[in-house]
């Protein structure tokens, strides 16, 4: 018997806010979606830098990657489905970079709310191309 799924109702949303649809990481990386990224996830960045949201591109994927603990994201350190993401920036200013990770649940929270109010444009299909060296290189 397959397992129960939960019935989102009114109340449900009404209480803790619309799902958030998970995509499959491996896809938003054969895509090269982009997404935009709140700058308060990068540590090192002045009060000024943290208030922008970066365009960054999915890269790679990884069903099993090791995350070291990240207060500002996730918590603790733990294993689990990730995405490798390079931002717009850093790929144009050093084509050598080799991107950040996230967990695959909080790049899905971000391509929400990227695309919540521009569904056409929710496949990616705009953003990124990789090239063999697995960088992304940002369409103009």
């Amino acid at each position: 018997m397959p397992p129960a799924t939960l019935k989102v109702t009114q109340q449900i949303t009404d209480v803790f806010g619309a799902p958030i649809k998970q995509y499959p990481g491996q896809r938003q990386v054969t895509r090269g979606v982009r997404v935009k990224v709140p700058g308060t996830h990068f540590i090192g960045l002045t009060k000024a830098e943290q208030q922008v949201d970066y365009w960054v591109c999915a890269m790679e994927f990884r069903e099993r990657h090791v995350f070291q603990s990240h207060a500002k994201a996730w918590g603790q350190a733990h294993t689990g489905p990730g995405i490798r993401f390079v931002s717009e920036d850093d790929d144009i200013k050093d084509p050598d970079h080799r991107g950040f990770w996230t967990t695959l649940s909080l790049w899905n929270k971000w391509r929400d709310q990227t695309y919540r109010n521009d569904t056409h444009r929710h496949t990616g299909r705009r953003g990124c191309r990789g090239r063999q060296d697995s960088h992304c290189r940002l369409r103009a």
